[in-house]
Order: C-alpha cells, then structure tokens, then sequence
C-alpha cells in the first residue's frame, strides 16, 4: 500500500495526541480504565508530545493520515520511539515497509515493546533486531546492519559442495561421502555453494572479524554408522545467546535466547524432530574447533568427534 510520510508541524498536535491516545489507551492498556485515569493519560500524552512533536512523522495514504512514528537520537544510533497505525490500517505491510525504510537510512537503530506483545516481536526479529536490554515488561530492541550484512552474504550461498576436483554437486549422491572436500573461508565466498560444514566456517570468520565471541557446534545421530548430522554456530552478544543458521534452510536466521543451553537444547529438539526414529544414547553433541580446509569427510567429522562433547 503506497504512503507518505511528512514532519509534524505544531498544528499536528492535536492529531498526534489523538493517534497516541487511540492506540495507547484502547488498543494497549486496559480498556475498563476509569473515565478520569483515561482523561490523565490523554493529557500526559498532549504534554509529551508538545514537547516533542518536531520528532514526529506523520503517515499518510493519499490526503488521510492513518498513524505517526517518532524517531530519536540514542545511544550510538536512533530509537524508534514510538509507532502507531490506526486499527483499520494495521496487519497490511505499512509498518514493516517504514521499518525497512528506516533500517535503509540507518545503521543502528532500537524500538521497544511490550515483552506480551507477541505480534511485534515476531515482526522485529524477523526483520533482524536482536535484544539489547529488558526490564520486567519492556525489551528495547537493536538492530545492528553488522549482522545483518552477515546474513545477506550468507544468503548467498545455495546448498551442495565441492568435490576433491572442484565439480560443484546440488545433491548428496551414494558417493558424497568419498569425494567430498571441505572448503576455505574464501572459496565458499567465490563457489558460492556449500554444505553446512562449509558454511559455518564462513560464518565463523565473519563473525569474528567482528569481534563476536561464538562457538561452532556438531550434532549427529550415530547408529551403525554416521547417520544425519549438522555444523551449527552460536555466538554471544550483550549477555544474549544466538543460534546463527543459514544451511538448514527452515530455521534460516538469527535466533536468540537467554542461555546457551537453551540455544542448544532448541536446535537438539528440531534436530530430532527430522528423525525417523530416536533413541538418546544415540545422539551426540560436539564443540569442535576450526577445521582446516581441504580435508575430506572422514576427517571432517574425526575433527568434530575429537571436540568436547556437550551435554544437553
């Protein structure tokens, strides 16, 4: 849906506080509050905005405006401070375009919601914002352009390897095992195609060129021999856990928790969900250090297994 977007001017006041009040008091807050705590809200919110309305952008769809956002200066970016879309308008891609818009023009931005608004929470983390700090009810979101670069490299690369002479393979053959190879950093970079082997030394060096601390992560089902596995990475970022992953194209993304065992144990239990059977003696979990290029799938997976078995 086409829309504009102009600065508040002083005679938008009115408007303003109208859209917040709205939004606020009806659609947030408890709608059985009493007339005279609404009518002290309302009037907060008129005083705030006559403060504050040159940060104001109002939107509009052809002469009718239909919501405002205001954007400030914080921290080492800009804060989305505060967002509305009357009801009739929302649900209809508006506020994820002004979103996208904003994450064009900006390197670091924040925003913050409710923590039991479940809805804006999937919209921001779908679009790449990661949590900075919580307080009981609030998280103030980030989003950094940094990770999300990464991503957008590694969505480059399409799934299928390299085999010991640099033919390029979409699909796992019967021979996968004995002719495949893992490759460098750079070579993934120009083949643009990898398995997850391959890809999460990508990620691990593009992550910490940045200084991120991460760890890189191998699960498999072993049964009589080497049966399904997976090359993950989990990194750490203002006291925060995230399972980066690209390969599995499902989960594609950056998902964050509170601890690194809940990041493990999440991709444990949707590693398990791709079995036919399971039983757990047969499930094992790796920390493994950095491989080294050009080695073939016997020693790949003797690399991983010599890394220190974790326990989720």
């Amino acid at each position: 849906m086409l829309y504009k977007v102009k600065d508040a001017e002083f005679k938008d006041i009115e408007i303003l506080t109208s859209i917040k009040s709205v939004t606020m008091i009806d659609d947030v807050m408890d709608k059985k509050l009493a007339y005279q705590e609404k009518i002290k809200i309302k009037n907060n919110i008129s005083l705030n905005i006559q403060e504050n309305y040159k940060n104001y952008k109002l939107i509009y769809i052809e002469s009718k405006i239909i919501g405002a956002y205001a954007l400030i200066n914080y921290l080492d970016g800009f804060m989305i401070d505060e967002l509305y879309l009357f009801s009739e308008y929302r649900n209809q891609g508006i506020g994820t375009q002004i979103i996208n818009e904003l994450i064009e023009k900006n390197r670091k931005l924040y925003i913050w919601v409710y923590k039991d608004n479940v809805l804006a929470l999937k919209l921001f983390r779908g679009l790449g914002f990661t949590t900075a700090t919580e307080s009981e009810r609030l998280l103030i979101l980030k989003y950094d352009s940094v990770y999300v670069k990464v991503v957008e490299e590694l969505a480059k690369i399409r799934l299928g390897y390299i085999d010991k002479n640099k033919n390029k393979h979409i699909k796992c053959g019967y021979d996968f095992k004995a002719i495949y190879v893992l490759q460098s950093s750079d070579q993934v970079a120009e083949n643009k195609i990898g398995l997850c082997f391959d890809q999460v030394e990508y990620e691990r060096e593009l992550i910490s060129k940045m200084n991120i601390s991460n760890r890189t992560y191998f699960i498999m089902y072993q049964d009589s021999d080497v049966g399904p596995a997976h090359a993950f990475l989990i990194f750490k970022d203002n006291n925060k856990y995230y399972w980066f992953e690209n390969a599995w194209f499902k989960y594609r993304g950056i998902h964050e928790y509170d601890t690194k065992e809940e990041a493990l144990l999440d991709v444990k239990y949707k590693f398990i969900a791709t079995l036919d059977s399971y039983t757990e003696s047969k499930l094992r979990i790796y920390e493994f250090d950095k491989p080294r290029s050009g080695i073939n799938y016997v020693k790949y997976i003797g690399n991983a297994m010599n890394g220190r078995v974790i326990k989720v």
